[in-house]
């Protein structure tokens, strides 16, 4: 498990478990869960371990996206 920055700071937690010579699944839960309840996962901003966020104009679908890829990519 790690946290990750967002493309504007925000830490995301994100952990992956499994088989690593296996694909990859990533599963993102939904508006007011968090990631106990799946085994690939992470947490989305303001939810779990992730940064809480003020502004609500960082609670977008492309804010969301870009955390997304950040996990992905780290």
């Amino acid at each position: 498990s790690k946290l990750v920055t967002s493309s504007n700071g925000f830490e995301i937690f994100a952990e992956g478990v499994g088989n690593l010579e296996g694909p990859t699944i990533i599963l993102v839960h939904g508006l007011g869960s968090y990631t106990v309840m799946l085994q690939v996962r992470y947490d989305i901003r303001s939810h779990g371990r992730s940064g809480r966020p003020v502004d609500q104009s960082h609670h977008s679908s492309p804010k969301f996206a870009a955390d997304f890829m950040t996990v992905v990519r780290d």
